[in-house]
């Protein structure tokens, strides 16, 4: 037998364009309350970041201008 839907279903499909399907918070739920993170966690976490866009320098080859090649 089937699990019933629950009114946070995310797989509900509504006709109104306008009808986002968030998740309905009741009484006494909301985020964990935690501390604020420290300077030096965000600096970590900063730097964490730019690693991991940037990836590599071995991953990006040298640029080379096209339009000044003769």
């Amino acid at each position: 037998m089937p699990h019933p839907a629950s009114k946070n279903d995310s797989s509900a499909i509504s006709d109104d364009l306008f009808d986002l399907n968030l998740p309905e918070v009741g009484p006494g739920e909301g985020p964990i309350s935690h501390p604020d993170p420290t300077f030096d966690e965000q600096i970590a976490h900063a730097k964490m970041l730019l690693e991991w866009k940037s990836g590599p320098p071995a991953d990006h080859p040298p640029r080379q201008n096209e339009q000044f090649k003769m």
